[in-house]
């Protein structure tokens, strides 16, 4: 089953969350929501790496 997605595109994506975590990781308490969730989004999208590969997956 192809879902038009890659893995390369989730590593881009996790790359691009991780920058923006980065920029945000001294920005005053207002930002810190947003820095949250991006948090919270890269965790994410290395579990669906981790997962996605496995055979299993798809075969229950």
């Amino acid at each position: 089953m192809s879902f038009g997605f890659s893995i390369g595109d989730f590593i881009v994506v996790i790359e691009l969350v991780k920058k923006i975590r980065k920029e945000f990781v001294d920005a005053p308490s207002q930002f810190k929501d947003v820095f949250d969730e991006v948090r919270s989004l890269s965790i994410v999208l290395q579990d669906i790496e981790v997962i996605l590969p496995e055979p299993n997956l798809y075969t229950q």
